[in-house]
């Protein structure tokens, strides 16, 4: 099976998210800590672009699904 990466920007993400209804409660962009870089020295490259992004939405109460 192949897999096709599709990079998009935190603005579009929010935006959809925004445009469709849905309220934010949550972003967080997660990285390695300091202490998790220690035990693990391979990841230090990977605090200068988040590997992931968490975002927290809900719709209004009475929205349409």
């Amino acid at each position: 099976m192949e897999v096709f990466k599709q990079h998009r920007t935190v603005d579009t993400h929010i935006s959809l998210l925004l445009g469709t209804g849905f309220i934010l409660t949550a972003v967080k962009k997660w990285m390695p800590t300091s202490e998790y870089i220690k035990d693990h020295p391979e990841w230090k490259r990977e605090r200068h672009h988040p590997l992931f992004l968490v975002v927290g939405a809900r719709k209004p109460k009475g929205a349409q699904t």
